[in-house]
């Protein structure tokens, strides 16, 4: 089965997006440069730890 965005849905997901994804930046911006270097790290672990590829999470992961 095959399904569409008629494009009143394209519209509407394309406008909540941006919305997210400015606030994102708003949120982020409040992070100096090595924060969010750090910040990265950390989310990189959680998703591998997620996904199953990272294996065990260490007390180093966690800081």
């Amino acid at each position: 089965m095959l399904v569409q965005l008629s494009p009143q849905g394209l519209a509407l997901i394309n406008c909540a997006v941006e919305v997210h994804v400015e606030k994102e930046r708003e949120l982020l911006r409040a992070f100096a440069p090595a924060a969010l270097a750090e910040l990265d790290s950390h989310f990189s672990t959680w998703l591998k730890a997620l996904d199953g590829g990272a294996g065990e999470i260490t007390e180093d992961a966690n800081g």
